[in-house]
């Protein structure tokens, strides 16, 4: 948990019966002079309390500092309340401590309200405390220690009004821990934002760890549903998150899955699931947004041989064996056969036209993208495959075509970070820890040569995870410390990152803002969540 500290400094005497009064050096209490309790605050306009600031997350520490010359015991203490449109809601005891420490739950503006007396005189005084939104909008990171210990982290994105505020970014780690107390860490497997349009409208947020998923509430973060792995599967211990119109979190030992339904917040493991023939080395994603749902692709790898599958709404396992080509839908065969995997990802939007009812209509899809390499013959070969979707049964092939490589073609790193930006029409992937614009030319990919790269990094850094911002067009990319697996974040206008312009400068940088990052997402504002 984060700390932030603001010391008050108050002078000023007051009797317990006349608050904000001044009590002169002679005044007496029978034959006793009356001690002298000294406070001091900011200067503020009358009728105005001092404002402290903290991030929602942040533990609201404020250290009054009183200068008292008697010989009693203060007794002090702290309340807090709302306070919006200049209206103070009622109090709720805090403690009875010198200073205040106390976490709010959500965004807003409250008071806090601090009495002392030593029996004789004594003071109050109130603060406006603005607890900034911390969670409002911004990117949840995936990220995991060196020691295997999971760490939820949030950049927020800063509101125009917030950056005409002048207010620097905040970043967050441990975002779980911070506003739930008593979770304990462990592996943090992934993190799912789930937008369901019905029965009603609503947006949850899923953190998977080892044992446990949470539900959490896509402002405050709280947790509102809890998940024991355990008590769905005895012994699951998730390793993987899978996205989807509900999250599913997977155990590789037990080669067995628990989805996690979106809107009832309840975790089991569906019959679909319970077959045992849908283990996977690799697991990679495309995701839109559809009709207010956030819809996924996912494509499963296999290593050896290699194997690319979905899984279809009913639970069947479709995969190239049975692929047919588009155009005459015939059967074509194992297309993989001694291939092994470079990468796998969704591709760029492939459109195409249908007739319905005497009309012709024109739609897209978004295709699995395939990077192999024969063994044998030592070619690459770049494939886009149809299929993948929630209510798709079956697998067809697009297009396949060698890919032209030489002695010095940047050739991409296996399974490393790959993304598309769908406005400029070209992909970004890594190789050898430098990053390399991927261009087409109608259905064949061209890869630039080692010495092309359009972004490079410190040595002592290595490249964990790359994403495109669809709509702020921005590419990011998440680097790790090699010494210390802690995780840096670099935001770059994709519009910039190209061949003939290398090492465009970062736009926005993060470092040292999570620990190994695996994976990103942006959260969106939400309001008025069910």
């Amino acid at each position: 948990m984060k700390f932030r500290y603001i010391t008050i400094i108050i002078a000023g005497a007051l009797t317990l019966s006349v608050l904000n009064s001044c009590i002169d050096d002679d005044s007496k209490y029978g034959d006793i002079p009356v001690p002298r309790l000294k406070v001091e605050v900011p200067d503020t306009e009358v009728g105005s309390m001092p404002e402290v600031n903290f991030n929602l997350g942040e533990e609201c520490v404020i250290k009054p500092q009183i200068s008292y010359d008697g010989s009693g015991s203060l007794h002090y203490e702290w309340c807090v309340g709302s306070y919006a449109n200049g209206v103070k809601g009622e109090l709720q005891f805090v403690s009875n401590e010198l200073e205040l420490h106390h976490s709010f739950p959500a965004g807003g503006t409250y008071y806090a309200h601090l009495n002392v007396t030593d029996g004789v005189v004594g003071f109050s005084q109130d603060y406006q405390v603005n607890i900034n939104r911390t969670f409002e909008q911004g990117y949840l990171i995936v990220s995991n220690s060196k020691s295997g210990i999971g760490n939820l982290a949030f950049i927020k994105d800063l509101t125009p009004e917030e950056k005409e505020q002048g207010m620097s970014p905040i970043t967050m780690e441990h975002c779980l821990e911070a506003v739930n107390e008593g979770t304990n860490p462990e592996y943090l497997a992934g993190v799912s934002v789930l937008q369901v349009s019905w029965p009603t409208d609503a947006t949850r947020i899923v953190a998977s760890y080892g044992s446990t998923s949470y539900y959490l509430d896509p402002n405050t973060f709280i947790s509102l549903s809890t998940i024991n792995h355990n008590d769905v599967i005895p012994g699951f211990n998730a390793r993987t998150s899978i996205g989807g119109a509900d999250a599913v979190v997977y155990d590789p030992v037990m080669n067995r899955f628990i989805t996690l339904f979106a809107y009832d917040m309840i975790g089991v493991e569906e019959s679909k699931y319970a077959s045992g023939q849908f283990g996977f080395d690799y697991y990679n994603f495309y995701a839109y947004s559809s009709y207010g749902t956030l819809v996924y692709n996912n494509f499963f790898v296999c290593h050896s041989p290699l194997e690319v599958f979905f899984i279809d709404y009913y639970g069947n396992r479709i995969d190239q064996t049975s692929i047919v080509d588009e155009n005459t839908n015939k059967p074509i065969g194992n297309i993989f056969d001694g291939h092994s995997c470079v990468n796998v990802f969704g591709g760029l939007a492939i459109t195409y036209t249908y007739e319905y009812w005497g009309q012709i209509y024109e739609d897209s899809y978004f295709p699995c993208c395939v990077i192999s390499k024969d063994e044998a013959s030592g070619k690459y070969w770049y494939t886009r495959l149809s299929g993948f979707g929630t209510y798709d049964t079956s697998m067809g092939l697009a297009s396949r075509s060698e890919i032209d490589v030489t002695s010095t073609t940047a050739i991409p790193d296996v399974e490393g970070a790959i993304t598309l930006s769908h406005t400029y029409q070209r992909g970004y992937y890594t190789c050898n820890n430098k990053v390399y614009v991927m261009t087409y030319n109608n259905e064949k990919a061209i890869l630039p040569n080692e010495s092309q790269s359009v972004l490079s990094f410190p040595a002592n850094e290595e490249i964990t995870y790359m994403t495109i911002n669809a709509d702020t067009e921005e590419l990011i990319v998440a680097t790790a410390d090699k010494t210390t697996g802690r995780g840096s974040v670099y935001f770059y206008d994709t519009a910039n990152v190209r061949t003939d312009s290398p090492n465009t400068p970062a736009k926005a940088y993060y470092p040292d803002c999570a620990d190994r990052i695996s994976f990103m997402i942006y959260k969106p504002r939400v309001a008025d969540n069910k």
